[in-house]
């Protein structure tokens, strides 16, 4: 009869440390936050919207020395590529545009240099 006890108290500790462990994981995988405030507001005050909208809409010159292309080979090389560029939108995002990626791609071709700061390039292509 003791050995009965003892093996139902050690299954007892072994199922109380398993849902402890289960507990603990489910903990780890919390987010507080599923979107960063400032990344909510990059279609305002990103570097693309302010900057290369306005470069593209009044000084073609500009855009030809900030992206070291001109807008009609721009467009061009995106209409080409926009198809394999564009994302799937879903409900809980929006994806980043085709023209958006191709800016920053022939921005950092050209000079080596992210328009977006420190963003990982990973993450954002």
């Amino acid at each position: 009869m003791d050995l009965d006890l003892i093996a139902v108290a050690g299954v007892a500790c072994s199922f109380v440390t398993i849902i402890a462990a289960a507990a603990t994981v489910e903990k780890d995988y919390h987010r507080s936050v599923w979107v960063k405030p400032w990344i909510i507001q990059r279609p305002v005050c990103g570097a693309y919207h302010k900057l290369i909208s306005d470069l593209l809409n009044t000084d073609e010159a500009s855009f030809r020395n900030f992206v070291r292309m001109d807008v009609p080979a721009f467009e061009e090389l995106l209409s080409r590529v926009e198809f394999r560029l564009t994302k799937a939108r879903t409900r809980l995002r929006h994806p980043i545009g085709a023209r958006e990626r191709l800016c920053v791609v022939v921005r950092y071709l050209a000079t080596g240099k992210w328009i977006c700061g420190n963003v990982n390039a990973s993450e954002m292509l």
